[in-house]
């Protein structure tokens, strides 16, 4: 029988007229009252003694947990377990998916990017690192170079611990005998630092002299209508000049005529065009060193028909 009913059945016992008269008439008045006070004390701590336990099983016991054992807290990890058919292989639990509240952090190891030296014409191509150090994805919306010389390839999206790249193009066709320096502009969506700046910078030599860079060729049909430019060697890159082709715009236009003196080539450009009109085209001088293989000069004409009055 349960602990409980045996606790009640004494008391019930206690309490009945039998035994209570039966008490009356044995004891004095005095008697009488500490039996009743021990009496309820007794049914108060049976009462207490059958309902502690009752209510203690009611609670629904702890799942285990892994790492109660060791002594190192629980991990807190939020599944989703999904419902498998009946009569199947129970679903693995799925991990819920965690929102972040955090903001991208945009890092880059190397902002600026020193080439050195080199020979105009030479195709510059490096590429930054750009990595995300914060909690959401880090979106870049823009790079600007300020140079069509300069074109920028880039990855848009980079997520939480990930890497992306920014790679930049120099043509450096134009740009020989000056000192290059280009500030390169990145556009994120990091609150605290939207604007990343990038340096690109280095020297870029001269091939060879060229005056003028370009050759313009004016006047009047039936004239002789042509130009010249002095191409000279340096020490550091010596060549010579193997041929040249004339683009589909010139060939019919332009003659051309390349004689040596010395450390220099004397370039001659001549109009055979016999009607007005305009043309404008690229005249490529090909060189045996694998340096600069082809030297690029634009040919601009512009021939007026003879006025009549």
């Amino acid at each position: 029988m349960p602990i409980f009913l045996k606790n009640l059945t004494t008391f019930f016992c206690l309490l009945s007229p039998n035994t209570l008269k039966h008490k009356f008439l044995k004891t004095n008045g005095d008697k009488m009252k500490n039996k009743i006070l021990a009496t309820l004390g007794l049914f108060i701590f049976f009462l207490l003694t059958a309902l502690v336990p009752a209510c203690t099983d009611d609670q629904p016991s702890p799942a285990a947990d892994p790492g109660a054992s060791s002594g190192e807290p629980a991990a807190m990890v939020s599944e989703i377990t999904p419902k498998s058919p009946a009569g199947t292989d129970p679903v693995p639990a799925i991990p819920a998916i965690v929102t972040t509240t955090g903001w991208p952090a945009a890092f880059i190891p190397e902002p600026e990017y020193n080439f050195g030296t080199v020979v105009d014409g030479t195709k510059i191509i490096h590429e930054f690192i750009i990595e995300n150090q914060g909690e959401s994805p880090l979106l870049i919306s823009n790079v600007t170079t300020g140079c069509s010389c300069a074109v920028p390839e880039y990855h848009r999206t980079i997520f939480p611990g990930d890497k992306g790249k920014i790679t930049i193009t120099i043509d450096t066709n134009g740009y020989g005998g000056m000192e290059f320096s280009k500030d390169i502009r990145v556009s994120t969506n990091e609150p605290n630092n939207s604007m990343l700046h990038l340096l690109i910078y280095g020297k870029i030599s001269l091939f060879a002299d060229i005056a003028p860079k370009s050759l313009i060729l004016k006047g009047v049909t039936g004239e002789n209508v042509q130009t010249t430019a002095i191409i000279k060697r340096h020490k550091e890159y010596p060549f010579d000049i193997i041929g040249f082709e004339l683009d589909d715009k010139l060939k019919e236009v332009v003659s051309i005529d390349i004689a040596r003196e010395d450390e220099t080539f004397i370039l001659t450009a001549k109009n055979i065009m016999k009607t007005p009109g305009q043309y404008l085209g690229k005249l490529t001088i090909k060189t045996d060193n694998s340096i600069k293989p082809e030297i690029n000069i634009f040919i601009r004409g512009t021939i007026k028909g003879i006025a009549k009055y």
